[in-house]
């Protein structure tokens, strides 16, 4: 018995200076703790523990920063087309979309019209206005000066997929 009785006190032993071992490490960490706090200009110490994990508080998010405005588009101001005199008018329907037709020099060298939009303005032809555009040698949308060749009339039928730019504004008018 005195074997076994030595066998015990053996292991209780070592359970004794593992719990003392255990509570040990606990007070260092409470203790290096508390320092830290100290020289941390007395803010309050946070104690952590082996049995509980210490909880951080969550990282604020920072604020997004606000998008840059888009650049605005460069204004191309081009010189008035002339219109031919035997250019007729179109025939404008009862109801449907209220579009004007507009040209620059360039464009008309092609023979090309464009519809615009003319954003509740009453206009003729041969007045000038500021149109939105898309330049293929710039890459990229710009202004541009534009001349009336038909003022305000309406168009019963138009592609429903297409959507027409408005004019910006009106530059001069006849």
């Amino acid at each position: 018995m005195n074997v076994l009785m030595i066998i015990f006190m053996v292991i209780a032993s070592i359970f004794a200076l593992g719990s003392i071992g255990y509570v040990t490490a606990d007070v260092v960490i409470e203790i290096r703790a508390k320092e830290e706090a100290k020289e941390k200009k007395n803010e309050p110490a946070v104690v952590a523990s082996q049995e509980e994990p210490s909880i951080e508080p969550e990282p604020e998010p920072e604020p997004e920063p606000e998008p840059e405005p888009e650049p605005e588009p460069e204004i191309v101001e081009s010189e008035p087309v002339m219109i031919p005199e035997d250019m007729p008018e179109p025939i404008s329907a009862e109801i449907g979309l209220e579009v004007i037709d507009v040209a620059w020099p360039e464009s008309m060298a092609k023979n090309k019209i464009y519809k615009y939009d003319p954003n509740g303005e009453t206009l003729k032809r041969g007045d000038v206005v500021l149109v939105p555009t898309f330049d293929r040698h710039r890459h990229g949308d710009i202004f541009r000066t534009a001349t009336v060749i038909n003022g305000n009339y309406r168009v019963d039928s138009f592609p429903s997929d297409v959507v027409l730019k408005k004019i910006v504004r009106v530059v001069s008018s006849d």
